[in-house]
């Protein structure tokens, strides 16, 4: 036979031979991984509990994605037949849901020791998008007081939307009399304020 011929062939046998001797490691493994573990199980009376927990928490959980499913779609609708009243109304339901599994998934991960004290998660995204949403607001001064705004603390309730941007407010009644002034009143508050 020719030699030009067989090496090919010898190499082809040979990464056959290398990948079925790296391959059968690979399997026993897997077979290991999923056998009983009967040597080292513990008596199913005390595994059984935990797993009906996990099942427990598992339905609980689809449970609540199911009912924001259902919130969404339901503002979905609201929105489509133009009733705002109602479609604000389910949003808000639907993050107040997802806040309180926010925090019952800190509470589980805290009990785990993922996390320590009241430090939110460096992973989660939620925790993360906080601090982000504050930075929206466009302004560090109150326009109309003129002090320090501290961004973690204006709420919703003390912003205003002028020309494009999120407006922050120190207190409550700073949003109301920002209310009553003009556009060009406005411009110079904010300007002033900057100035500071």
């Amino acid at each position: 036979m020719n030699t030009r011929a067989r090496k090919p062939a010898v190499i082809s046998l040979a990464i056959f031979v290398a990948a079925a001797l790296l391959f059968v490691p690979l399997v026993g493994l897997a077979e290991n991984d999923h056998s009983d573990h009967s040597a080292t199980a513990e008596p199913a009376a005390t595994t059984q509990p935990a797993e009906g927990k996990k099942h427990e928490m598992a339905a609980k959980h689809l449970a609540t994605m199911a009912k924001l499913q259902a919130l969404l779609a339901e503002a979905k609708q609201a929105a489509d037949s133009k009733d705002i009243e109602t479609a604000a109304k389910k949003i808000a339901e639907a993050q107040a849901l997802l806040e309180k599994q926010h925090q019952a998934m800190h509470k589980h991960m805290k009990a785990m020791g993922a996390t320590s004290g009241d430090k939110p998660a460096p992973q989660c995204p939620m925790c993360q998008a906080a601090p982000q949403a504050s930075a929206k607001i466009a302004n560090t001064r109150c326009p109309m007081m003129g002090s320090t705004l501290k961004l973690e603390k204006v709420t919703e309730k003390l912003t205003r939307e002028f020309k494009g941007q999120k407006i922050g407010f120190c207190c409550g009644g700073c949003p109301a009399a920002w209310d009553n002034l003009s556009d060009e009143q406005k411009e110079a508050k904010l300007k002033k304020a900057a100035a500071k």
